[in-house]
């Protein structure tokens, strides 16, 4: 008698294989993602930062926007202290107290597996934080994985946690 094909069962059980290493491969592969796109923006916040430093070094305070510091950045402006790229928007901060001026690069794709998060450089302190609010597991989850600290510190805006980088 000749082998004509699979049984049944025998696809049933390759299909439950496949549905179970689809599940435990896709959250880990979505988080590889957010982590790559967020290089983007800690690169970026870093140049800004830096050059925010030399602004300050040269006038004795921040720019408010970004035409002021002469960047050559990825993306589009959308406003004097606003730029976008295709996976962030950009902006400066720049309130009457110095201490918390900021620039910030907020995901514009917030995908409902990682939640809200954002990436923040105070110009004062010169450091750059993973910013999650608080209360939020998955985006506390996501800032401590790129951060690689597990306790993180408190934000000057209230309802944050900030994660150095």
């Amino acid at each position: 008698m000749g082998w004509k094909g699979f049984t049944l069962i025998e696809l049933l059980v390759v299909v439950l294989i496949i549905g179970i290493l689809s599940a435990i491969a896709l959250p880990r592969y979505l988080t590889a993602v957010q982590k790559a796109h967020a290089s983007e923006a800690i690169t970026t916040l870093r140049t800004i930062r830096d050059a925010q430093r030399l602004y300050f070094l040269e006038h004795g305070s921040y720019a408010a926007n970004f035409q002021d510091l002469e960047l050559s950045l990825p993306g589009s402006e959308t406003a004097s202290s606003t730029f976008s790229t295709k996976k962030f928007e950009y902006r400066i901060h720049y309130p009457s107290n110095v201490s918390v001026a900021h620039a910030e690069a907020d995901d514009i794709n917030n995908s409902a597996e990682i939640g809200s998060w954002y990436i923040l450089s105070y110009f004062s302190k010169g450091t750059l934080d993973c910013v999650a609010p608080n209360g939020s597991a998955v985006p506390n989850k996501f800032c401590t994985l790129i951060s690689g600290v597990s306790n993180p510190i408190p934000c000057p805006e209230s309802g944050y946690s900030c994660y150095p980088l």
